[in-house]
């Protein structure tokens, strides 16, 4: 697996992120940001007006500094 993102779409055109992850050896090669692309096209094509960011603060970063 190079990584993994779940959304969940919730009421009144809202969706949650509630995850997103790839793995070590693969991080830094635009994967993070090819797994946002299709989420955010996905919730487009659903027709979804906000997405909410689940944060679990136990990490030390959420993005690299060029999705910042």
């Amino acid at each position: 697996m190079t990584g993994f993102l779940e959304i969940e779409f919730l009421e009144d055109n809202v969706a949650r992120l509630n995850a997103i992850f790839v793995e070590e050896a693969w991080r830094g090669q635009g994967f993070g940001t090819k797994l946002m692309k299709a989420a955010v096209h996905e919730c487009k094509r659903r027709r979804i007006h906000k997405i909410f960011l689940l944060f679990a603060g136990f990490h030390n970063y959420l993005f690299s500094p060029k999705q910042a």
